[in-house]
């Protein structure tokens, strides 16, 4: 009898398990998204090409998937969609994060350095271009974008008064050039490789400007505390494939990255050559102190922060590497 009283206590206890466990709420992916910018593309050449290494298991996530990188189509719609809280983390320039952090009150941290835009960024004109009659300048109107205009018009000595700004999307911005409704445009790569094969011209690039323009996976620190190993994982394992996967140029990852800019391939090396993708070989060239540095420097451009915090990383507060 007691035998039997034995196998239903542990029937009984294994079926309660089983009903909280089905009962337990399954999380909502870790969901990170950007624009179009090509320094970005190792997140989605990883996702697109199932080049997932030591993938956290999918079973706890909703649709089962631990993590969804969405290509929006531009930074600005990135940056709203992360504001609204519909993303958990978001990657854009040094700049634009300081920017970010200082307009609002959502804790957001640096979950980790990216890549370095070398030559990747730049103000283009046409080959006729005048810059004693008036300038009409497109741009995604980006904080890092206008951080490159008053840049370039500091450094060409270009007249303030002369100078008109409009906003254009990134898809929009080659047609607007060569159909002549702006005469001036501040873009990124690739497009920047499709413009000058077009006969414009880099009238001012980032390779010009006086500190290092990187790129940062930013991300709010309740998520980050939440999914801490998911986000490292996804900084390292899944970037990392991506990266390796655009060094190796197979077949397969020129044709989709051809597919999304709509450049040749031989265009996209000359292009992915103006950028390099840290991991974690050479994210120490990046050291903790040039990285507060930099947040120093771009914090002084804009002004007092909103909540009184300057930007740093998430594992910096958590009492992880410096």
């Amino acid at each position: 009898m007691k035998r039997y009283l034995l196998i239903l206590l542990i029937f009984l206890i294994g079926s309660a398990a089983v009903f909280v466990s089905s009962c337990s709420p399954r999380q909502e992916p870790f969901h990170i998204g950007s624009g179009p910018y090509l320094g970005y593309q190792p997140f989605f050449l990883s996702d697109e090409l199932f080049l997932c290494k030591n993938c956290p298991p999918p079973g706890k996530f909703i649709d089962g998937s631990p993590y969804q990188i969405s290509l929006l189509p531009s930074t600005l719609s990135a940056i709203r969609l992360f504001q609204a809280g519909e993303l958990d983390g978001v990657i854009l320039t040094l700049d634009a994060a300081v920017a970010f952090q200082q307009q609002t009150t959502v804790d957001v941290c640096i979950a980790e350095v990216m890549s370095h835009s070398k030559n990747a960024d730049a103000l283009i004109v046409g080959a006729n271009f005048d810059p004693t009659q008036p300038i009409v300048v497109g741009y995604e109107q980006t904080p890092f974008g206008a951080y490159l205009l008053s840049q370039a018009v500091e450094a060409l000595g270009w007249r303030p008064e002369l100078i008109e700004v409009r906003y254009v999307t990134p898809k929009a911005q080659v047609a607007a050039l060569m159909n002549q409704e702006i005469n001036a445009l501040i873009t990124y790569e690739p497009y920047i490789t499709e413009l000058l094969a077009l006969n414009n011209q880099v009238a001012f690039s980032s390779k010009q400007m006086p500190v290092k323009i990187l790129d940062v996976l930013i991300v709010t620190r309740a998520a980050y505390e939440k999914q801490t190993p998911l986000v490292k994982w996804i900084t390292t394992d899944f970037w990392e494939a991506g990266v390796q996967a655009l060094k190796a140029g197979e077949p397969e990852t020129m044709a989709l990255l051809q597919e999304r800019s709509g450049i040749s391939s031989l265009d996209l090396e000359q292009a992915l050559a103006k950028i390099s993708f840290f991991d974690r070989s050479n994210r120490a060239e990046v050291s903790a102190a040039e990285l507060s540095e930099l947040v120093a420097y771009f914090t002084e451009r804009k002004g007092i922060t909103v909540n009184g915090r300057a930007l740093q990383r998430c594992d910096a507060t958590l009492g992880g590497a410096q």
